[in-house]
């Protein structure tokens, strides 16, 4: 989840080895990683992750946003990819990254 362009929520993150971990963020800071039953307890609704909180108003911002469990914005995997192949081309030719910043920066838009 993401609100005022922060993950705030629910939200999965991946390691460099692309092992993924899911868990609980507060205005862009994570606040604790879930384990499976968590998981499901709160995709079953059993558990109410937002008592999990540490702010008062955690909870208002996830009211006021389209709610969906553990998926990023809407052009998030597309950017993603963007990016991946950005490092990939900077890996690969490290003289042009001037060049590949200009490039991307203006794809993200």
């Amino acid at each position: 989840m993401w609100a005022d362009g922060k993950q705030h929520g629910l939200g999965v993150f991946y390691t460099a080895e692309g092992k993924m971990k899911r868990g609980i963020w507060e205005d862009g800071k994570k606040l604790q990683w879930l384990d499976e039953e968590e998981v499901r307890a709160i995709e079953k609704g059993e558990m109410d992750f937002s008592l999990l909180f540490k702010e008062g108003e955690s909870y208002e911002k996830i009211r006021r946003i389209k709610f969906s469990f553990f998926k990023g914005p809407e052009n998030f995997e597309n950017s993603k990819k963007k990016l991946r192949l950005m490092l990939s081309e900077m890996a690969q030719n490290p003289l042009a990254t001037d060049d590949l910043k200009e490039t991307s920066t203006k794809s993200f838009e």
